[in-house]
């Protein structure tokens, strides 16, 4: 059986359309996008229902989010998020920013 894994991208999309899907001999990956940390919730107990065994997301996730991530799938299911040194993170806001 191929593992699951599945990275969730948080901003302004069409969540039915904006997502993808990529497959190896022993990996499915899932890409999906979420509007806001509601769909995120929402999303989680759809993974862990559908099998996944490691989520990550985007930067825009606080500390607080992944943990409530992390309570709905679960102690088996790894959680983990993008983060940037200091010194990248300045670069990124200013992108994000405008």
């Amino acid at each position: 059986m191929k593992k699951k894994y599945a990275f969730i991208l948080m901003g302004d999309y069409n969540i039915l359309d904006d997502r993808a899907v990529f497959e190896s001999e022993n990996m499915m990956s899932y890409i999906y996008t979420v509007n806001n940390i509601d769909e995120a919730y929402k999303l989680a107990y759809k993974l862990k229902d559908d099998g996944v065994g490691a989520v990550e997301t985007c930067g825009a996730f606080s500390e607080d989010n992944i943990e409530k991530i992390s309570t709905i799938l679960g102690e088996n299911i790894g959680v983990a998020r993008v983060v940037a040194t200091d010194k990248e993170k300045i670069k990124l806001d200013k992108f994000f920013s405008n």
